[in-house]
């Protein structure tokens, strides 16, 4: 075998692993994506607005079997009206989730993790999930 057809095969092989051939068994991974608010905020942003709109269609396309949504308030402040926020904020992407076309029966909320715990910022967003 001469080295181009070595690289060609090298090439059509990882063509096919990255197209999901056989060598792609593996079981589909969760997908998560944050969608930021500013402080003492709940209502989305134009661009958290767009950021729902693809999570939407990355649900749709993934067939994702439930979207899980957890809301963060702003890590200060009264207790319960931190954790009221992040009620709020989670509403907040919820509805957009279900008017960007995401079935409500989908949808399902979580608890925000502790904030040692979270990815990234522990504030200030709403994460969501896209299980498998």
């Amino acid at each position: 075998m001469s080295p181009r057809t070595g690289i060609a095969a090298s090439m059509l092989l990882w063509a096919a692993l990255l197209l999901g051939g056989e060598a792609t068994a593996q079981p589909p991974q969760d997908q998560q994506f944050v969608v930021i608010f500013g402080t003492d905020k709940s209502a989305l942003t134009p661009e958290a607005q767009s950021v729902v709109r693809l999570i939407a269609a990355q649900a749709r396309m993934r067939h994702s079997s439930a979207v899980a949504v957890a809301g963060y308030g702003d890590g200060i402040g009264d207790p319960a009206q931190d954790a009221a926020l992040g009620k709020a904020r989670a509403a907040a992407v919820r509805r957009a989730l279900e008017a960007a076309g995401v079935a409500p029966a989908m949808l399902k909320e979580t608890p925000p993790l502790p904030p040692d715990k979270a990815v990234g910022i522990p504030v200030h967003k709403v994460t969501v999930t896209l299980e498998p």
